[in-house]
């Protein structure tokens, strides 16, 4: 009886290591007000399906999106978005046209980075290092897709907001062949994902 209440212990500590058991957690989780040209799919964000993000998807665009804020570290608040676009196309997308609208009204601009090559933390952050000026998405396809992906930071004054507060994104300038993309705006409530 020992035997198996070892292996069994064995079993379970390999499975949390491997990533067999993925707990619900409270996060923010994106909404958006009813659109006919546009809905809110729940999908694997991650290899192994480790996290369910949020993807906005509209008729020429799917945006990820995914609020940073249930792992607060050192008062940094971050939202990533990924655009997933046709490799046919032009997009052209404007860094800090995202205006972020926290629990108590106020409203703070982004500073954007991309997210490949970016170190996370608090000095990259506020550095002269973000992206300014109006680009295309660029980064190469994959199966016909471009996946172009941001990290927007908000300095906001601690505390962040917590994933027990409703805020609102509204990503302001993406562009497809010269003609603006009128994203939703973004709604964030709690909610439980693994």
């Amino acid at each position: 009886m020992k035997c198996i209440g070892s292996i069994i212990g064995v079993v379970i500590f390999l499975c949390s290591l491997s990533g067999c058991f993925h707990f619900a957690r409270p996060t923010s989780v994106a909404k958006i007000e009813p659109n006919p040209d546009w809905h809110i799919e729940e999908k694997c964000g991650y290899e192994g399906c480790a996290k369910i993000v949020d993807f906005l998807v509209g008729k020429d665009v799917t945006v990820r999106v995914e609020a940073q804020n249930d792992y607060v570290r050192d008062n940094i608040f971050t939202i990533k978005v990924a655009f997933e676009t046709s490799e046919k196309s032009t997009y052209i997308y404007t860094p800090s046209a995202n205006i972020l609208t926290l629990p108590n009204g106020k409203t703070v601009s982004s500073k954007d980075f991309p997210c490949r090559y970016t170190i996370y933390s608090l000095a990259t952050f506020e550095s002269y290092n973000n992206l300014k000026e109006r680009a295309p998405l660029k980064d190469p396809p994959y199966k016909g897709k471009r996946g172009d992906c941001f990290i927007l930071y908000f300095n906001v004054q601690p505390p962040p907001p917590s994933v027990e507060e409703n805020f609102t994104l509204d990503i302001g300038s993406l562009e497809k062949d010269g003609k603006l993309i009128k994203i939703p705006r973004i709604h964030f409530s709690k909610g439980m994902r693994r």
